[in-house]
């Protein structure tokens, strides 16, 4: 009786993730594809999060290697990053 008032983990609740592992996909965020062998320039999420999911366990953050896209875009937007934009200036020189 006492089992059926446990709380026991649901698939729908996100997994725990570690600050450490947080700070890993922080980390990749900031740097570009190219450094990492893939042939862009920025990063999309899907790239992010396949790339977070193949390495996580080599990486010692079992709790990302099923992580989703969505998991991915809110971590970053907790961090107010976007690496698949590209901001620029545009400079005038005619008068």
């Amino acid at each position: 009786m006492e089992i059926a008032l446990s709380d026991l983990p649901r698939s729908g609740r996100p997994p725990q993730i570690s600050s450490e592992a947080l700070a890993w996909v922080i980390e990749l965020a900031c740097r570009k594809p190219l450094d990492f062998g893939y042939p862009y320039e920025l990063w999309t999420i899907k790239l992010l999060a396949d790339y977070v999911r193949q390495h996580a366990l080599e990486v010692g953050s079992p709790s990302l290697a099923r992580i989703s896209k969505s998991m991915v875009h809110r971590i970053l937007s907790e961090q107010s990053l976007r690496p698949w934009t590209v901001q620029y200036y545009l400079e005038r020189r005619d008068p």
